[in-house]
C-alpha cells in the first residue's frame, strides 16, 4: 500500500508531465477533461463524470491519479 507521501510525489510529478506535455494535449484532447497516471493520459472525456465513470470501470481510483481540462482558449480568472 503506498503511503501518502509515496501518492503526493507521483501526483506532483504526474503534474509536471501535464504542463510539460500541455501543448501537444492540447492538439489531441481539445475542450476534455484528461486523467493522468504515471506520466501518460489514461482515458479522456468531455464530461466530467463520464470521464469518473470510466476510471471506476477501469478499476482506477480517481483519488490516485490526476484529472485536468484541456483547452486551447486560454480562461483568465
Amino acid at each position: 500500500m503506498e503511503s501518502e507521501l509515496e501518492l503526493l510525489k507521483k501526483s506532483e510529478e504526474d503534474l509536471e508531465w501535464f504542463n510539460e506535455n500541455y501543448e501537444e494535449l492540447k492538439e489531441d484532447y481539445d475542450n476534455e477533461f484528461v486523467a493522468i497516471k504515471e506520466g501518460e493520459v489514461i482515458s479522456h472525456d468531455k464530461d466530467f463524470e463520464r470521464l469518473l465513470n470510466k476510471l471506476k470501470t477501469m478499476k482506477e481510483n480517481p483519488a490516485k491519479v490526476i484529472i485536468m481540462h484541456v483547452s486551447k482558449i486560454k480562461l483568465i480568472l
